[in-house]
């Protein structure tokens, strides 16, 4: 019996042994599964990471697409803008032109003196069969004559001293002052123009600007002596008032003088006499 129960013994210590060994291969084996589980954790994590940045970086070239093609966009919107702005120039440039050219087609003639009671209307009316006219400028008579001429029963309406025309064509304007001037007006016998002549010379190289500049010279050169002449009148309206007042001063000393000497007689003195007066 004794040996048999010493290789029970070592049968059980085998069993132990057997126990202990399939345990620590079951720690090793959970281990290495724990291991495993955390390795494709991380390895899945890694894998949206990834994944994230790989979003990011198509919504960055996204967006970076977008912003390229709003670029381009207002690069087109500006160019456009451009070339509209530049043919707007070029327009202007040639309208500018054109307008230059017709103005340099364009020719004055001058009227030494003008017809009692002609107005520009009949002045067109008598010249547009010679040419086209555009512009016409009559000078108006100084109104202190024409008030003169009131007074003595003449002529009431307004007159013209002397006037511009501006053709459309020089040529015709060159033929018209040739063709006309030292000439009667003439048209019908009742007309008040009829016994009249005309008094007309070209002016070459003479644009109407310069008969604008000349008007605008003349305003200029009324509106300084009109000032001039308020200035003027306006230091002789002062000098009169501060002798206006100087005048009422003596008065009021004089009669304050008055008003004392009677006084001083009523009292029996004597009179007081100024020191300035003793003087003189």
């Amino acid at each position: 019996r004794r040996p048999d129960d010493d290789r029970f013994q070592m049968d059980a210590k085998h069993m132990d042994e057997d126990e202990t060994e399939e345990k620590e291969r079951l720690e090793t084996n959970t281990m290495k599964v724990k291991r495993t589980k955390k390795t494709s954790k991380k390895a899945s994590e890694v894998d949206q990471e990834s994944e994230e940045l790989a979003g990011d970086d198509d919504d960055g070239a996204i967006e970076e697409d977008s912003f390229d093609e709003a670029e381009d966009e207002l690069d087109k919107e500006t160019a456009a803008k451009e070339k509209a702005q530049s043919k707007q120039k070029a327009k202007r440039a040639l309208l500018t032109l054109k307008a230059k050219e017709k103005q340099m087609r364009r020719g004055v003639v001058y009227l030494g003196a003008i017809p009692p009671r002609m107005k520009p209307q009949k002045l067109r009316l008598l010249l547009t069969p010679f040419g086209k006219l555009d512009r016409i400028y009559l000078t108006p008579e100084d109104p202190s004559l024409r008030l003169k001429r009131k007074k003595f029963g003449g002529n009431t309406g307004k007159n013209f001293v002397e006037g511009w025309v501006e053709f459309v064509d020089k040529k015709k304007a060159r033929d018209c002052a040739a063709l006309l001037n030292n000439t009667q007006i003439g048209g019908k016998r009742r007309s008040s123009h009829y016994s009249d002549l005309w008094m007309l010379r070209y002016l070459p190289k003479f644009k109407w600007e310069h008969l604008l500049e000349e008007i605008e010279f003349q305003k200029a050169i009324r509106e300084q002596k009109m000032q001039m002449e308020l200035l003027v009148a306006k230091k002789e309206r002062d000098f009169y008032l501060s002798k206006v007042e100087q005048s009422k001063q003596i008065q009021s000393m004089v009669r304050r003088r008055e008003e004392e000497g009677v006084n001083g007689k009523g009292e029996g003195g004597s009179i007081p006499v100024d020191r300035e007066e003793t003087a003189e």
